[in-house]
């Protein structure tokens, strides 16, 4: 409650000042400020359990990429911000474009309506983000996992990867499921990992009849088969 009454309180003038300095675009001022809100809850929440972080995060100023999220918990719409860079933009469904305040910043920021958009429409709307330099994040299964299992993945990321040439990079989220899992808004004791693992290439899947397949298999595999490093390595 504290972080979002300050950010509601803060970014709005934080915002300004920027935009009247800096000459930011308001699209992408929005998604640093998401991003920012984000990252300081994954902070908070990291007080409370541990927190670790494996791999090369995105960073200000990388070229644009397509990071693919396992989905387990809630919690993992704070904590791909530890491994997104501030200026991507999340493939999301309708519920968080309804909240008040977060809704109407989602929309200036470009986040795009996965149920309010046909396939097509989507796809080029997250062309034309990638176009324009801003990462994307997506949670490749479309919803969390109930079970803790993951579940099949779906083929845009792969088809824009393929159709862009610009890399997907999987990302683990390890612990969040069984400290927040679905239909439970109590946390439990654990440990969370965000494993950024290296980019898959859609360069060998190029010109392959079903190359989207055979490289959503393999990022899915990528995923399922990475282990949680120990903390002492982190």
């Amino acid at each position: 409650m504290l972080i979002t009454s300050g950010f509601v309180i803060l970014a709005p003038p934080v915002c300004l000042v920027i935009r009247l300095t800096a000459r930011t675009p308001w699209p992408r001022l929005a998604r640093w400020c998401i991003w920012s809100y984000g990252r300081a809850v994954a902070r908070m929440l990291g007080l409370f359990f541990p927190v670790f972080v494996h791999g090369r995060p995105g960073r200000i100023g990388d070229p644009p990429c397509i990071f693919v999220f396992n989905h387990t918990s809630f919690l993992d719409l704070f904590f791909i911000t530890l491994a997104a860079p501030p200026d991507s933009a999340c493939l999301a469904r309708q519920w968080p474009f309804s909240v008040p305040l977060f809704g109407p910043v989602m929309r200036l920021g470009q986040y795009v309506n996965v149920e309010r958009l046909s396939v097509e429409e989507l796809l080029d709307r997250a062309r034309e983000l990638l176009r324009q330099g801003v990462s994307l994040a997506v949670f490749p299964e479309g919803t969390r996992s109930r079970t803790g299992a993951m579940g099949r993945f779906r083929s845009g990321a792969f088809k824009l990867s393929i159709e862009t040439g610009i890399p997907v990079r999987p990302v683990r989220i390890e612990g969040s499921g069984w400290i927040l899992p679905p239909g439970v808004w109590k946390m439990r004791r654990g440990t969370l990992c965000v494993n950024v693992l290296e980019d898959v290439a859609p360069a060998p899947y190029t010109g392959e009849v079903l190359g989207h397949v055979a490289m959503r298999r393999h990022a899915r595999e990528r995923i399922s088969t990475a282990c949680m490093p120990s903390p002492a390595t982190s």
